[in-house]
């Protein structure tokens, strides 16, 4: 029984905790990217849609990782897709055309979530 409340408390202390939530996606080219919402202020009401990409630019063509320092993912602001009629799902082609360019991944198999 003790297991049982305490599994509850932890789940409701984590559910308090939660400032968001994201989905992989899978681009018409294969790419695989995320996009969700984050509350960037706890005390709002509206959430800020996000689309994230991996940093392709971290490692060299080889795969050697060019710098540690270098973020593994980027998250842009998602905007709304302009005539596809959907104001509220982002899309993988939102992000800036020079960040796209530099950090989409080439195949899927770069993605690993």
């Amino acid at each position: 029984m003790s297991n049982t409340y305490n599994n509850n408390e932890k789940r409701n202390e984590w559910k308090e905790r939660e400032v968001g939530a994201l989905w992989v996606q899978k681009s018409a080219k294969g790419q695989k990217y995320m996009t969700g919402h984050v509350s960037i202020n706890p005390n709002a009401s509206e959430n800020t849609k996000v689309v994230i990409f991996e940093n392709t630019g971290k490692k060299d063509e080889n795969g050697n990782v060019r710098n540690e320092k270098a973020p593994d993912f980027r998250v842009y602001l998602s905007e709304p897709a302009e005539g596809k009629g959907s104001a509220t799902k982002p899309q993988a082609q939102e992000a800036p055309k020079e960040a796209a360019t530099a950090s989409l991944p080439e195949t899927e198999e770069e993605v690993l979530f």
